[in-house]
């Protein structure tokens, strides 16, 4: 039986920042010409600046959908497909406290751009409540879960979202963590 995983965001950003060493070799990716040339097709999310420019010329197909949440309630959501005609393996993109900005939208063209068909469901619109983020590392682990840490010196909390700043230690944190997430995804979820 195949499971879906949905990924906060704000776990993607966690993941990024928890402690771990790393590797010369890792940091020599993030750093070398080939990576600062790669077309916005070709692995990163646009920064919250290019978000609704890169959702104006996706290629991909996203679209609003209703999902029933119960005998009287729903939740509206961004559905974004990836351009492959086999079964893809499905992610979830939870936002943020922010709420399901277009910058969220366009992490989940992101993933769809990667293979994955991307869920992002907006958790906050007419619900009257107060976002506020948790850390799932202790429910992760309790499930039996996989997860995987890194730390990117020099980078902000929330480096996938502002790329351009901190003097390109976001960026370079971004170049390095987002493969690291597909291939986490690949591995869990199958390709």
């Amino acid at each position: 039986m195949r499971h879906s995983t949905v990924l906060p965001a704000s776990l993607l950003l966690a993941l990024a920042c928890a402690r771990s060493s790393s590797s010369p070799a890792t940091d020599e990716v993030a750093r070398s010409p080939s990576a600062s040339s790669q077309s916005p097709a070709h692995g990163l999310p646009a920064g919250e600046a290019d978000a609704a420019e890169r959702l104006r010329s996706s290629l991909r197909h996203g679209e609003w959908a209703m999902v029933a949440a119960g005998a009287s309630d729903s939740v509206r959501a961004w559905v974004v497909y990836p351009e492959r005609r086999e079964r893809a393996p499905v992610v979830g993109v939870v936002h943020e406290i922010y709420g399901l900005t277009p910058w969220i939208r366009a992490v989940a063209d992101q993933f769809a751009a990667d293979g994955f068909v991307a869920i992002a469901p907006d958790l906050l619109t007419g619900k009257n409540v107060l976002g506020r983020p948790g850390w799932p590392a202790t429910r992760i682990r309790r499930r039996g879960g996989s997860r995987a840490d890194r730390y990117f010196p020099g980078a902000g909390h929330g480096f996938l979202r502002a790329q351009d700043a901190r003097n390109g230690a976001n960026l370079a944190a971004t170049r390095n963590a987002w493969p690291r997430t597909v291939t986490w995804f690949r591995k869990h979820l199958g390709d």
